[in-house]
């Protein structure tokens, strides 16, 4: 087993640099966006709200002026119970999907 850091690329493109040389990848983990680390219990299609700091840097990388003022509080407590409700909403979506998929639409005619 592998445990690696890159500092970018692409999810196909990590992919393929490992297939290349003969290992299967199993999973891919997103620990960082650029110099922003993502909170651990992050889901998949989660998002977590951004300080000012953070906001101007991914501000900056796509050469947009920053911004004065925060939009948003952010706190600690405030994230984690967005987390959780985030956790809980892409859980019952993933529920849902998974039942339409299986039932499909009925096309006789």
């Amino acid at each position: 087993m592998y445990n690696v850091t890159l500092t970018e690329g692409r999810n196909r493109e990590v992919r393929r640099l490992w297939e290349a040389v003969g290992v299967q990848v199993s999973r891919l983990i997103r620990v960082r966006y650029g110099d922003i680390p993502l909170p651990k219990g992050l889901p998949r299609g989660g998002w977590t709200e951004l300080d000012l700091a953070q906001t101007n840097y991914l501000r900056d990388l796509v050469e947009l002026p920053p911004e004065t003022s925060s939009k948003v509080a952010v706190e600690k407590d405030r994230r984690r119970m967005k987390a959780n409700q985030i956790r809980r909403a892409v859980k019952r979506h993933s529920q849902m999907a998974g039942g339409r998929r299986s039932g499909g639409r009925n096309n006789n005619g």
